[in-house]
């Protein structure tokens, strides 16, 4: 087990994260310290470990994007530039989400998927 970054996660979470962290981004370090989560997040996490666990390579970023959400929500449009709490957010398609500012279809790292033509 890695060195622990947080003194208030379960260590196998805290491993858990730190291998996300490294391997595929999305959230930092300092986001894990940051980061104090609820029974159900816990669970979430838990899942997403399982989920990960028994993923084949291509799908494990999508599902280190998921972990991502669940330890900082706070994704940035890539179009535009807004701060928006992605889990908030009504999803639009499978694992897309609106902009509220620009009108853009995101994932949940921020890229723009496609711009919603008005």
């Amino acid at each position: 087990m890695a060195n622990p970054v947080t003194f208030h996660l379960p260590g196998d979470l805290d491993s858990f994260l730190q291998d996300v962290a490294q391997m595929y981004g999305g959230f930092s370090y300092s986001d894990m310290i940051k980061f104090y989560p609820t029974k159900e997040q816990k669970s979430q996490l838990r899942e997403l470990y399982e989920q990960m666990c028994d993923a084949d390579e291509s799908e494990r970023p999508s599902l280190a994007a998921k972990v991502a959400v669940v330890v900082n929500p706070d994704v940035i449009c890539k179009g535009c530039g807004w701060h928006l709490d992605y889990g908030c957010q009504p999803e639009v398609s499978m694992e897309a989400v609106k902009c509220p500012n620009c009108n853009a279809i995101i994932d949940q790292t921020g890229k723009v998927l496609s711009k919603e033509v008005s």
